[in-house]
C-alpha cells in the first residue's frame, strides 16, 4: 500500500483513506512512537478500537430506527373467499365486473395475499 499522497481531489494516500490518519513516520523528532515490531500490535489495537466504535454507532442508530410492524395491513386470513381486481388498461366494458371470480386465500403476508386462482402473490390493495 502506498504511503504517499496521490494527485487527486482529496489528496489522501490509500493508507490515509483506509485507516483515517497519516502513516506513522519513523523519522519524527522526539520519542519514537512505534518500534519496528510494534506496528502490527498498534494496527490490531487500532482496528479493534475502530470496530468497537463502529459497533457502538450501529447500536445507537439501530435503536433509533422505527420498528417494522408485524401485524397485517389487511383483514384477510387463510380460507377467506376474496375477489381480485383485474388489470385492464382499456377499462371494463359496461355491465362487466372489474373483479375476477371468487378465489380462496391460501397464504397471507403482511401486505400480500396468495390465492388458488393466481400463482403469484397479490397486493392486498387489489383484493376485496
Amino acid at each position: 500500500m502506498r504511503m504517499t499522497t496521490q494527485v487527486a481531489l482529496d489528496h489522501l494516500s490509500p493508507y490515509e483513506l483506509v485507516l483515517g490518519r497519516p502513516f506513522p513516520l519513523p523519522w519524527r523528532r522526539g520519542k519514537q512512537a512505534l518500534g519496528t515490531g510494534d506496528l502490527d500490535v498498534h494496527l490490531s489495537e487500532y482496528a479493534a478500537g475502530l470496530l468497537q466504535t463502529l459497533d457502538d454507532y450501529w447500536t445507537r442508530v439501530s435503536e433509533k430506527k422505527p420498528q417494522i410492524p408485524t401485524e397485517n395491513t389487511h383483514p384477510f386470513k387463510v380460507g377467506d373467499r376474496v375477489l381480485v381486481k383485474k388489470f385492464d388498461k382499456m377499462g371494463t366494458p359496461l355491465g362487466e365486473t372489474p373483479y375476477s371470480a371468487p378465489a380462496d386465500v391460501i397464504a397471507v403476508t403482511r401486505t400480500a395475499v396468495l390465492t388458488d386462482l393466481f400463482p403469484q402473490w397479490i397486493h392486498a390493495g387489489r383484493v376485496k
